[in-house]
């Protein structure tokens, strides 16, 4: 049977474009909204855009890791098994601890200080912006978090300012 004309435009489209790696970074403590509400956005994009979006979720360690809500996110890829170009990357936030542990402990704010310059958009959900701004990407620019976090976020600012 053929295809009519809006399935044979779609298809050209999808064959001509290639898919983008997305990256979504977790870590033990993450909030499990944080998680489900970007991998849902690009998992929806991708049924309605087949072969736009290529979404991978990591986590410093790779494997299991355990939201601050009891859900626990298997088969995560290690933060070194990633492909070499990221399109779009995205930090959880999370717990107060979860989010110091993953900046401090596993590193996450030097690996995204090294990776961030050959990626093209870096973004962050909520309190994973202290990891952004643990990095140096958030130097000389405005930033939104969770309203719990404003004074902490307030003071890394001002402190940042100083170091200046």
């Amino acid at each position: 049977m053929p295809m009519s004309p809006r399935n044979d435009e779609e298809a050209a489209v999808s064959a001509s474009v290639s898919a983008s790696d997305v990256v979504l970074v977790v870590f033990d403590g993450a909030e499990a909204l944080d998680v489900a509400g970007p991998a849902s956005v690009f998992s929806k994009a991708e049924v309605l855009r087949p072969g736009t979006y290529r979404l991978h979720i990591a986590s410093p360690a790779g494997g299991a890791v355990a939201t601050n809500g009891g859900l626990s996110l298997a088969g995560t890829l290690s933060l070194q098994q990633l492909p070499g170009t990221i399109d779009t990357l995205i930090v959880a936030g999370g717990d107060e601890p979860g989010v110091r542990a993953a900046i401090v402990e596993q590193r996450i704010a030097v690996w995204l200080a090294e990776v961030a310059p050959r990626t093209r958009r870096v973004a962050s959900v909520c309190s994973g912006a202290f990891a952004l701004a643990a990095a140096g990407l958030l130097d000389g620019r405005e930033a939104t978090t969770h309203w719990r976090a404003c004074d902490q976020a307030a003071g890394i600012a001002s402190a940042g300012a100083r170091a200046a």
